[in-house]
């Protein structure tokens, strides 16, 4: 008797703590192509997950390097309750370690939903496509858990997995490859959600595509395209725009025949080129094309997409100034130190201090411009011109203040500039549309991150207000040794971003919506130039609605217009010499070696050594890059 009674009990307490979800069966949706079985469960709310659904075909073998392949039918019903593997790339082995799924294959390209207060046919909710940043050489759907997002924004969330680096973004220039093969995928993914999201309660006629970093490029890439029209209405591209310096290329090409030539698969027929590529192992392809392209080619890896008068039809700059994003709300921005992971090397919030800051000595900060520029005939001319533009990257004394420098001209140049160019020709053309344009900048320090105390926000830290507490919660716990998750401050900072951003899935208009939100955001335009700014004041969250300083136009204008117009694009072919394939390959073996030793002290728990692995290299590169032997002189 009193047995059966404190089982009763049991069961009750389970069930009111769990939403009676443990005894439910599993939801299930019917989709154009079959039936899905997902989760259930609670984040702050009831929602379902449904991951790993397949919207498009493997990309392995003949597949690899070809575009638009739909997944088809499934038979039966399809097991959605768990992650599918994520596209390959460089460190791949590294993920596990940081609690995220370390399975990469050619049949990568799924998707994953999340449907707050599961699945109600015909309650039209309005839909976010998330698609990840990582410079376009790394990135996994798996990272950005959008139950938080879901539930709290009450939207559906819908993140993918797409082709990045090599895999993604060869091209020989011809229609033996064409190219933008992760763009694509990206495309496909909205096809099938246009296709199936109503099913699962979604409003297809309410789709916000958003993204981070090269996210946010791709977004504003498909935003531009002839190709896209319809597929979403509305668009949030995050520290990433198309016409960014890292969001397109003018010479892939080149960087392919590099690739072709370290591969012993260099050939005059490009045909035979990407025939011999196709039997590469795709582990190798990546190491071999970041050792190849910063090597011979000098400069950062460069897979990334290209013009290829389809997809991207013309040049981002040409198409924005056009107005060929007009048809779709616009909301975009930066953080106040975005450029700062690149001045310190440091993306996570590391504790690592100087370790790996760049401005810390003249002959690293010497080679990162030299690099940075290299895309450009004239690179050295361009750096000497920006060293005048920004004097304090070489004058100052106080490495800080250096630091300081550095970072304003990164953040100025890779992030603030671009989306200012976006964000000004885009609400000339959307008002005449009838379409909104808004402006952010994300200026919060998360309590858990490590960095020098004088940076507020840098690349990646919106993500944690955007996605909430899930996000990285596992880095964030063992790595960070921060086991106490967010702060009141952290959690309000974050409640406020999604609340404005849901509003604006929802409406276009990020003050309208379901949401309520405090300062009025104003829409940008190139007049006011006003901009919303996230913070925290007394340990509040804060919104405040401010305008562009004359400082920070001025330094933006040099950008959008001096050094537009100065720089030389670099399209040619170069010839490469026994010097430059022995450095590649050099360096090739150094980076297998080295990202072996990240492993074994991942495993270890030893993650300082972790930073000398990575300033090793660093020199190693710099090193490698003397077989160049330009005669530049730049006025360090």
């Amino acid at each position: 008797m009193h047995i059966h009674v404190l089982a009763s009990l049991v069961v009750v307490t389970l069930c009111v703590q769990h939403g009676f979800s443990f005894l439910m069966p599993n939801p299930r949706v019917k989709t154009q192509y079959g039936e899905v079985e997902g989760v259930e469960s609670y984040s702050g709310g009831e929602y379902h997950a449904y991951y790993g659904i397949p919207f498009g075909k493997t990309t392995a073998a003949e597949n690899r390097w070809t575009s638009e392949a739909p997944f088809g039918n499934w038979s039966g019903v399809y097991d959605a309750t768990y992650y599918r593997p994520y596209c390959p790339q460089l460190i791949t082995p590294i993920y596990k370690y940081i609690g995220l799924n370390s399975v990469a294959s050619e049949e990568c390209l799924f998707l994953n939903i999340y449907i707050p207060q599961g699945v109600k046919p015909g309650t039209k909710l309005p839909v976010l496509y998330w698609i990840y940043g990582g410079a376009y050489i790394v990135g996994i759907s798996d990272m950005y858990p959008g139950e938080n997002l879901a539930v709290k924004g009450q939207v559906i969330v819908v993140t993918i997995n797409y082709r990045i680096a090599t895999l993604g973004f060869v091209s020989t220039g011809d229609s033996a490859a064409e190219g933008n093969y992760g763009l694509w995928d990206q495309v496909l993914g909205l096809k099938w959600v246009n296709e199936n999201i109503e099913a699962f309660g979604g409003d297809k006629d309410r789709i916000t595509i958003m993204g981070q970093s090269a996210g946010g490029a791709s977004v504003s890439h498909l935003s531009l395209s002839p190709l896209t029209k319809g597929l979403f209405q509305r668009v949030i591209a995050v520290s990433g725009v198309a016409n960014a310096y890292f969001a397109y290329t003018h010479d892939i090409d080149r960087s392919t025949a590099e690739l072709s030539e370290e591969m012993f698969c260099d050939n005059n027929d490009t045909s035979k080129v990407i025939e011999c590529l196709k039997k590469v192992d795709y582990t190798e392809l990546d190491l071999v094309g970041v050792a190849a392209t910063f090597i011979l080619g000098k400069q950062l890896p460069n897979w990334v997409p290209r013009v290829d008068g389809n997809l991207v039809s013309i040049d981002p700059r040409l198409a924005v100034e056009k107005g060929m994003s007009a048809d779709i709300d616009l909301l975009l921005g930066t953080c106040k130190d975005d450029g700062a992971f690149l001045t310190y090397m440091n993306t996570l919030g590391l504790p690592q201090g100087d370790i790996l800051n760049i401005a810390k000595y003249p002959g690293v900060l010497h080679a990162m411009l030299s690099i940075l520029f290299s895309p450009y005939e004239n690179g050295h001319n361009l750096t000497n011109m920006i060293l005048e533009q920004y004097p304090g990257m070489v004058h100052e004394a106080d490495i800080t203040n250096r630091s300081k420098a550095v970072t304003e001209m990164l953040t100025d140049f890779l992030f603030l500039s671009p989306a200012t160019l976006e964000g000004d020709a885009h609400s000339a053309h959307a008002q005449k549309a009838n379409r909104s344009t808004y402006m952010y900048e994300f200026a919060y320090r998360q309590s858990f991150l490590k960095y020098e105390a004088w940076i507020t926000s840098v690349h990646m830290d919106d993500i944690y207000s955007i996605f909430g507490p899930p996000y990285m919660k596992f880095f964030r716990e063992l790595i960070l040794m921060h086991p106490l998750g967010f702060s009141t401050t952290d959690q309000e900072v974050s409640t406020m971003i999604q609340s404005y951003y849901a509003n604006f899935i929802y409406t276009g208009n990020p003050n309208e919506g379901p949401h309520k939100t405090g300062t009025q955001w104003h829409q940008y335009n190139a007049t006011s130039r006003s901009y919303m700014k996230f913070q925290a004041q007394s340990d509040a969250a804060n919104a405040e609605l401010l305008e562009r300083s004359p400082d920070v136009l001025k330094r933006i204008k040099f950008w959008n217009e001096t050094f537009y117009k100065t720089r030389i694009p670099r399209t040619s072919q170069t010839q490469l010499n026994s010097a430059h394939i022995r450095a590649s390959r050099e360096l090739l073996g150094a980076l297998e070696n080295s990202l072996e030793e990240i492993k074994q002290h991942m495993q270890n728990k030893q993650y300082m050594n972790i930073l000398q692995v990575m300033k090793r290299l660093f020199q190693y590169s710099r090193v490698n890059q003397s077989v160049n032997n330009e005669n530049e002189t730049i006025r360090l």
